[in-house]
């Protein structure tokens, strides 16, 4: 499977699934990939069953493995060889909230309805 494709799978588990099978954790001290602080925001994609790395080998000489935001889950192809330029762009998404279960003020305001002289 292309490493494309494995991205496809991991964006469903990770953001769609009502259960997912993978999720975003922390890298082990011993396999930190650098002090660089932009792994304190990200960390490697592992399936739940059996707490390994998802890893795609590209070629003999690439293996990329997924690394995930902590806070929304989005995942990204990575190599220890890469830089991570694509990862600081990384921007998360807002919270959706279901339209169901929140309303807003304007949709619960009333008109603005002047009183009648009876009223007043």
């Amino acid at each position: 499977m292309k490493a494309h494709e494995v991205k496809k799978e991991l964006q469903k588990s990770l953001l769609e699934a009502e259960v997912p099978d993978h999720v975003v954790v922390n890298w082990p001290q011993k396999e930190l990939p650098s002090s660089n602080s932009i792994w304190d925001e990200f960390g490697p994609v592992v399936r739940i069953c059996d707490n390994q790395r998802v890893e795609v080998q590209e070629s003999d000489a690439i293996t990329i493995t997924f690394v995930g935001c902590k806070k929304c889950s989005t995942p990204y192809s990575w190599t220890s060889s890469r830089e991570t330029q694509s990862l600081r762009k990384h921007n998360c998404p807002p919270k959706l909230v279901a339209a169901s279960s929140s309303h807003s003020i304007v949709q619960w305001a009333r008109p603005n309805v002047q009183p009648t002289v009876a009223q007043k």
